[in-house]
């Protein structure tokens, strides 16, 4: 019951205040006894946000009313109680009691017959109800997949229709939870011995370089070897871009928008005798790359508060290598923070990209000659990646590092986030 009760909280408080599920889950998890019960709210929480458009689907079916008059902790009630009949292996009388139960306990009690007779209608009629009739193929889609309708159309204009049903498709799996460790503290074989001493099970990626896969990294947090920076949490594609940036010991490098620290933190572990500059807008952010920087034992960064579309004339022709991880729609992560799917307006990505225009043109000024300019977005929009890899290729300042358009790492191939990087060279 307390979990149930607990997960429409925390999606409420999703939907009501805006706020991202990634950062307020610690918060709920906290109230929890032990693993099974923070597992179980996990699933319910994230199930619930990945499945949102088929729930509604659904439930507007069975509902007798329509969704948006519903009290909103009473929908958040109703979506995740049809969320564990149709999407997960528990026995539906125990999921529909214990979420009537949380309903009841959430000052609702007068919505409980409500909630109780819906729960019950899924029940019975659950498999016509999962079946998507009388929809146009991508809506079909959009349904199945709970992905917006215009998501899948940026993704159309990128690839045919089999390859955006993977991609889809791929970000409705659990993702996974990678690890870097950290070369200035530890290898990575006394690395994993540590942790699997402590139940931990790791994989080795077999495409990324010091990248490991943990299966149930619950409390992975709480250990030593976190507390002390003998790894960082990164996922494989985040982990690739820097790969691909191949850091030289005494490169001097500008990460023009670090937050929360994870790459810069990355280059400079490389980059021992070199030196490190992270960069981001807000003070706050700022903190957090210090911290990161603090907790990993990185000592050649500095990190500064900085617009990095304005110019800072004593970083002009300063850096050996340059990335921009921009800041973009976040189309490639909507498989580990779902939310963000409902958040992100198709305006949005007009405006992203205005941005990162002006700060590649920055990135110029701030590039030796002969420097190279990394850029990555995790997203996949065409605006935000090949529209720049154009004007960049018909700019006579810049040269053409990459064979092909740059390089989509898209996640049912990599099992990580979807990306785009592409490289360029500022010609002397």
């Amino acid at each position: 019951m307390i979990v149930r009760r607990e997960a429409v909280l925390c999606l409420e408080e999703v939907s009501r205040d805006g706020a991202y599920a990634n950062l307020i889950v610690p918060n709920y998890t906290k109230k929890l006894t032990d693993a099974r019960q923070e597992g179980l709210f996990r699933r319910l929480v994230y199930g619930t946000l990945e499945n949102l458009l088929y729930l509604d689907y659904i439930l507007e079916q069975v509902s007798g009313k329509k969704l948006e008059s519903l009290d909103e902790r009473v929908l958040w009630g109703i979506r995740i109680g049809t969320y564990q009949l149709c999407f997960m292996d528990l026995k539906d009388h125990g999921a529909i009691y214990e979420t009537v139960e949380a309903i009841k306990r959430l000052n609702r009690r007068h919505s409980a017959g409500f909630v109780n007779g819906v729960l019950r209608s899924v029940q019975r009629k659950k498999e016509k109800l999962l079946k998507i009739e009388d929809q146009e193929p991508l809506d079909e889609l959009s349904i199945k997949t709970s992905i917006p309708k215009f998501i899948l159309e940026q993704w159309l204009e990128l690839w045919g229709i089999n390859t955006v049903i993977e991609i889809a498709e791929s970000f409705q799996k659990t993702a996974k939870f990678f690890i870097r460790p950290n070369p200035i503290k530890i290898a990575d074989e006394i690395l994993l011995r540590k942790l699997e001493e402590q139940g931990y099970t790791l994989d080795k990626s077999e495409s990324v370089e010091h990248c490991y896969s943990i299966e149930k990294p619950f409390h992975i947090v709480e250990t030593n070897a976190f507390k002390e920076g003998l790894f960082a949490i990164q996922d494989s594609s985040s982990i690739n871009v820097v790969n691909s940036m191949n850091i030289e010991s005494t490169d001097t490098v500008l990460d023009m928008c670090a937050a929360p620290g994870g790459k810069a933190c990355h280059i400079a572990a490389l980059a021992t005798n070199g030196a490190v500059v992270a960069a981001d807008i807000y003070e706050h952010k700022v903190g957090l790359i210090k911290d990161y920087a603090d907790r990993m034992g990185i000592k050649n960064m500095e990190v500064v508060q900085q617009d990095s579309r304005k110019e800072r004339p004593y970083w002009c022709e300063k850096f050996d290598k340059i990335l921009l991880d921009a800041p973009c729609s976040g189309l490639g992560v909507i498989g580990r923070k779902p939310d963000l799917r409902w958040k992100r307006k198709r305006e949005d990505i007009s405006e992203l990209a205005a941005i990162q225009s002006e700060l590649l043109e920055m990135s110029y000024k701030y590039l030796k000659p002969g420097g190279i300019l990394t850029y990555s977005v995790c997203t996949m929009s065409k605006e935000e990646t090949v529209d720049h890899f154009y004007r960049l290729d018909n700019n006579p300042n810049w040269e053409r590092i990459d064979e092909l358009e740059g390089q989509f790492l898209l996640p049912m191939k990599t099992e990580g986030d979807g990306f785009y990087v592409m490289h360029w060279k500022k010609r002397a």
